[in-house]
């Protein structure tokens, strides 16, 4: 008869599903009972393959599982050996990335900082090169008007060192400080449009701005009953800039307005000094016209002026 008791107990001890005392007592048994050794290695031959299998992964799984959750002292130490490398080494490679980001972000900037550079030198000589261009262009342009001005038109120009203008500005000179002095000590400062133009006109005149000083002059209005004053001044910025022709026209215009003809025919001998080829005569005519006037203001100031020009031109011719 079999005994289905004890073929429980050997599978159960085959399974390792005894407690260790059990275990402990049934090995003692099997050790001591040939019969029950034979027993339990005809029940190991045959147990079912996939069951021992399953017996063998589970005894292993149970072994893993008890040392994950009971580990020992020397396995904690490994752990937290393995942890701190791991640690230290994930802090290296975040050190090593940072220090390549920088390197590249550092190298980006000195390429942008070089190609800028190399940028502005190349700007620097194109426009080097505009100015030579310009230069060049300019004096052909000069050549070219130089060549094809006619000769009939031709005006000799009077340098700025001038014996004529020299004799003019030392006339002029006082007229102009009489002419701007008389405008300044007025009482009263009005806003109207061409009186206020006069008034910067004269602070320009001041500064040596002589060409604000012709833009303001010229925008008085010839309705405006500082015009006359705006003309006499502006002759007078119109010689300073050289514009000789210009300064003669201005200034005969004002003498519509300026009845004082002795005053008057003085100065405008002195405008056209500033172009004596073309106005010789016209000097010569009223500084006669003032010597033989015996009672006129500027008789001895002529007298000298005429004589200067002898010394200094030569004759004026009769």
């Amino acid at each position: 008869m079999v005994d289905l008791s004890l073929h429980e107990k050997i599978e159960t001890y085959l399974l390792g599903l005894m407690s260790r005392e059990e275990t402990a007592k049934f090995k003692e048994q099997i050790k001591n009972d040939p019969q029950l050794a034979e027993e339990v290695e005809l029940h190991r031959l045959i147990l079912p393959v996939p069951d021992r299998l399953a017996e063998i992964e589970l005894h292993r799984d149970f072994k893993r599982w008890y040392e994950e959750i009971f580990p020992s002292p020397t396995q904690r130490i490994i752990s937290k050996a393995q942890k701190r490398l791991i640690s230290i080494f994930i802090i290296m490679l975040l050190i090593i990335f940072c220090v390549f980001l920088i390197w590249n972000f550092m190298a980006a900037q000195r390429a942008q900082q070089k190609q800028l550079l190399s940028e502005l030198e190349d700007i620097k000589l194109e426009n080097q090169g505009i100015k030579e261009e310009l230069s060049r262009i300019q004096s052909k342009l000069d050549s070219v008007l130089q060549r094809s001005e006619p000769e009939n038109e031709k005006k000799p120009k009077i340098p700025n060192n001038s014996e004529y203008v020299k004799l003019a500005e030392e006339g002029l000179m006082a007229y102009a400080e009489y002419m701007v002095e008389s405008f300044r000590t007025r009482s009263v400062h009005s806003t109207l449009v061409g009186e206020k133009l006069i008034e910067n006109a004269d602070t320009a005149i001041q500064k040596g701005q002589f060409r604000e000083a012709e833009w303001m002059l010229r925008s008085v209005s010839t309705n405006d009953r500082w015009h006359p004053k705006s003309l006499e001044i502006l002759a007078f910025v119109q010689f300073k800039l050289q514009k000789y022709k210009e300064a003669i026209d201005t200034y005969e215009e004002y003498r519509k307005y300026n009845r004082d003809k002795d005053k008057t025919d003085w100065d405008l001998c002195l405008f056209y000094l500033g172009d004596f080829h073309n106005y010789k005569q016209q000097v010569k005519r009223l500084l006669l016209s003032i010597r033989e006037d015996l009672q006129h203001p500027k008789r001895n100031e002529a007298d000298v002026l005429y004589n200067k020009i002898q010394d200094s031109i030569g004759h004026i011719q009769k």
